[in-house]
């Protein structure tokens, strides 16, 4: 971000380093951890989820010291090989994207609602999507309120590859100028998850309520009251 050329002089400007800054403050930690905090509410509210989790997880910690706990983390290449977290992450940014995409409209655009009226976006319009409503469509998604990261497996527990594409599913964007960092944001989310399902099990509070998202530069949850208890290897 700062670096200097060959006559000292900062490579980006002022600007653009501010600006990156806070891409890697926002897109790149905030919406994260938003998403991390849902999928551990939904697994501590789907427990027999979290078993099979653990399972499949604990297959990759594979060796232990004498105190139980993995001699190595796991690399990218394991995460890669785990179907199921990977359906637990695509689930829970279904049912709860980390952010709403934003447009800018470069000319005049006619749309049409449901009942066929048409009307101007005019140049320069910002234009919001909220995925909140196009990922709990019945008319694409079976029970689209609830968690069910099957969804995204094929009957081999493989994943399911063409689902997203039949289905409005765009918690990271879609086309060419959909997010740079998604495969950062993923591998992120899989290993905290891997970590911390290997290590504990969850469940809600006695006084927890579902999480309501606040809508600040993400959908941040507004609490996440979960119990942890400390898993133990043999």
């Amino acid at each position: 971000i700062v670096t200097k050329d060959e006559k000292n002089v900062l490579v980006l400007s002022h600007d653009e380093i501010s600006g990156n800054m806070r891409v890697f403050l926002f897109a790149g930690h905030e919406t994260t951890t938003t998403a991390l905090s849902y999928a551990l509410w939904h697994l501590a509210s789907n427990p027999q989820v979290q078993k099979r989790l653990q399972i499949e997880i604990d297959s990759i910690f594979c060796k232990y010291n004498d105190h139980g706990e993995s001699k190595r983390p796991p690399s990218c290449g394991d995460l890669q090989r785990l179907p199921l977290l990977d359906a637990v992450v695509k689930e829970t940014l279904r049912l709860n994207p980390a952010a709403p995409l934003t447009r800018e409209a470069l000319e005049d655009i006619t749309v049409r609602n449901r009942e066929g009226e048409e009307f101007v976006l005019p140049k320069g319009c910002q234009i919001m999507m909220h995925q909140w409503v196009t990922h709990r469509l019945e008319f694409y998604w079976e029970k689209p309120n609830e968690f069910i990261p099957d969804r995204f497996l094929c009957k081999d527990n493989a994943l399911s590859p063409e689902l997203k594409l039949k289905r409005p599913y765009m918690p990271f964007s879609v086309g060419p100028r959909h997010c740079i960092g998604y495969p950062l944001a993923l591998t992120e989310l899989k290993s905290a998850l891997a970590h911390i399902m290997h290590r504990y099990e969850l469940r809600p509070a006695p006084d927890a309520k579902e999480p309501y998202p606040l809508f600040n530069l993400s959908f941040t949850p507004d609490e996440v009251k979960l119990r942890c208890t400390k898993r133990v290897h043999n």
